[in-house]
């Protein structure tokens, strides 16, 4: 595809990409921070990141910041908050339509950069109004990851399977954590942040960033900022021997989540392998574990890259629990035997090539893709590179990716004997 980007420093720490297709019609920009995740200040960064937004000198709450973006035709700004491996990411997003879309010459790009980055910097007082709201929402949405059990059961596995590392902990902390803060916490958290977090800005639509790069470059050039740089890749140990866990809920379908952890240190190849064994709708898993057997009502494989793991989760009938097991494990034992065919393999390569495709769709999804090819030490690959590794990968290396797997934390979340939902 044709698109052109570039990669700069800011200052220590702190780095800038741009991605530039003239085919986009609007610039988009996103100011990572990025910190190690701790459950000490998960929560409160999070927070903090909501309320930087509604907390703009001149345009503070959510009507006054609806109307000046709603001004710049249809404007936006926002923050959300991540983990990518052992750090938490707190990212403010702004973009606008391309300024020569503007009736009336209007710098839209620049104005609205401009006002994301004093809501970062320059922040009024966090309103007692918006804070109440904000942690309520916060804590609400912790909620729902519980009330969700697919979800429930994937963090509590991640929690079992990578215990005593940060990559356990939820990106936006714990209900607790959530509850006990304070606006002076938040507040302490955000000056925190903004001095000790490493930083990744993206820029990404049709070019011309030079006076939104200047904006950037001259909020960064603080002597009070002391941006560090954090590793994301941090590969977890197999532990000596299968942890199990499990928890129980009213609830008709049982959860199971298993996770391995490999040696293999190809991402192209682990990716590949985890797609020809459950992350399609003709993978081994689902084919012969939901479609043939009918042990499972789902059974889907993914890859935890900067932790060096595979993770399987499936939705089961309880008393399916160890027959689903042994044949999730005998479909892992016929791709490490190379019982899978050239045909197989081709057209999981083909299932895959859409997904990379479809990111040069969306400046969002360029800034994102960027973003984590260089935290997985990928820095400048393109969808087209990594699709192109993704085609030369051999079918010795997906076997080898195979028998470099070793069970580490299987986790089951049943049925308490209550009342299902």
């Amino acid at each position: 595809m044709s698109i052109d980007t570039k990669r700069e420093k800011i200052n220590e720490g702190a780095m800038l990409t741009t991605i530039t297709d003239k085919k986009f019609k609007t610039n988009s920009v996103v100011i990572r921070f990025i910190v190690p995740l701790s459950e000490e200040s998960a929560a409160a960064n999070s927070l903090a990141a909501q309320l930087l937004i509604l907390s703009h000198k001149k345009y503070g709450g959510l009507t006054a910041i609806t109307d000046f973006t709603n001004k710049l035709y249809g404007a936006s700004i926002g923050a959300s908050t991540f983990k990518v491996g052992d750090n938490q990411v707190v990212a403010f997003t702004a973009s606008s339509i391309r300024n020569e879309y503007a009736l009336e010459g209007e710098q839209l790009f620049e104005s609205v950069i401009k006002v994301l980055l004093e809501c970062i910097f320059d922040p009024d007082e966090f309103s007692d109004k918006y804070f109440e709201l904000k942690k309520a929402e916060l804590i609400s949405s912790i909620d729902s990851e519980v009330n969700e059990k697919r979800t429930f059961a994937i963090l509590n596995a991640t929690s079992a399977a990578f215990e005593n590392e940060p990559y356990a902990l939820p990106p936006y902390g714990t209900r607790a954590s959530a509850e006990a803060l304070t606006k002076d916490k938040v507040f302490s958290a955000y000056k925190n942040l903004l001095s000790t977090a490493g930083v990744e800005v993206s820029l990404v639509g049709a070019g011309d960033f030079d006076k939104a790069k200047e904006l950037i470059k001259q909020r960064f050039d603080k002597p009070n900022l002391k941006v560090k740089s954090y590793p994301f890749i941090n590969y977890s140990e197999a532990k000596a021997g299968v942890k199990y866990a499990e928890d129980s809920f009213d609830m008709n379908q049982l959860k199971m989540v298993m996770v391995f952890k490999t040696s293999y240190r190809n991402d192209a190849v682990n990716g590949l392998f985890s797609a020809l064994l459950g992350g399609t709708p003709f993978s081994k898993l689902f084919m012969n574990v939901r479609e043939k057997l009918s042990l499972c009502y789902y059974c889907a494989s993914r890859v935890i890259y900067e932790k060096g793991a595979i993770m399987i989760d499936s939705g089961i009938d309880p008393k399916n629990l160890e027959e689903a097991k042994a044949e999730i494990l005998n479909q892992l034992d016929q791709i490490k035997k190379g019982n899978f065919t050239d045909e197989e393999l081709y057209n999981t390569k083909l299932a895959l090539k859409g997904s990379f495709v479809s990111v040069y769709d969306s400046p969002s999804e360029l800034a994102a893709w960027y973003f984590i090819r260089t935290a997985r030490g990928h820095e400048g690959e393109s969808p087209d590179d990594a699709q192109k590794k993704m085609f030369e990968v051999t079918r010795d290396e997906i076997i080898a990716a195979a028998n470099s797997l070793t069970l580490d934390t299987v986790y089951t979340l049943k049925n308490n004997g209550g009342e299902k939902q």
